[in-house]
């Protein structure tokens, strides 16, 4: 249901509200719904904060969704080996097939350990 600027939803028949505004991104839309979800009060610790990251990527990119990217980036650009290509340049594609961030697909990709090394921004 909308209803001005909130978006409602129904999960167990628990009705939750979210103020959005129309210029989140939709990872902060994610990580206010993980937020919400998760109980946390408008002040949380750095555990809550850690958590709703977590929910909220795991909402935006499942693993599953990331490695089919990783599948297309590999045939689109017929990529025979990886160490020869520019992580940086990688990041930027990524983000581009899954529209989220470029830190967002980095922490996974750390996440997951497929990347290691720093990436130049």
């Amino acid at each position: 249901m909308l209803n001005g600027n909130s978006r409602c939803f129904n999960i167990r028949r628990t009705s939750y509200r979210i103020e959005i505004d129309k210029d989140n991104s939709r990872e902060e839309i994610a990580l206010k719904i993980a937020r919400k979800l998760l109980g946390h009060k408008e002040k949380t610790n750095e555990i809550e904060d850690r958590a709703a990251s977590y929910f909220a990527r795991e909402l935006l990119l499942p693993k599953e969704i990331l490695y089919l990217a990783i599948d297309k980036y590999e045939k689109d650009f017929n990529v025979e080996d990886f160490s020869k290509v520019s992580v940086a340049d990688f990041l930027d594609e990524l983000s581009k097939t899954l529209n989220v961030s470029k830190d967002l697909i980095e922490n996974k990709l750390r996440f997951l350990n497929i990347i290691y090394s720093s990436v130049d921004k």
